[in-house]
């Protein structure tokens, strides 16, 4: 536990510290604030991007009603419409508008 004051101490030395560079602490130590620092593109995709690639009429197949329920999000976290019906093989999705 931090005394009131080492606490106010800690502060006193932020405070003429602030002056020469900003600054915060963090385990008692100085961090410096990069500023305009650009952020990184992921990198990467993810597995189900593919939805958003796909046309209008566009279809897949998915084996079982578990890949069925992770694709319908995929499409709706996308902002996307589809269509699934069961066929024989497992589930066919389409997008749809």
């Amino acid at each position: 536990m931090v005394s009131i004051g080492s606490a106010m101490a800690m502060v006193k030395t932020f405070t003429q510290n602030a002056s020469r560079s900003v600054g915060v602490f963090l385990k008692g130590e100085m961090m410096k604030i990069d500023k305009n620092v650009p952020i990184p593109s992921k990198g990467h995709k993810g597995k189900n991007d593919f939805v958003s690639e796909m046309k209008v009429g566009d279809s897949f197949l998915v084996p079982d009603s578990h890949a069925k329920d992770n694709m319908r999000f995929a499409f709706r976290y996308r902002g996307l419409k589809c269509i699934v019906r069961k066929v024989p093989e497992g589930y066919r999705i389409w997008r749809s508008e």
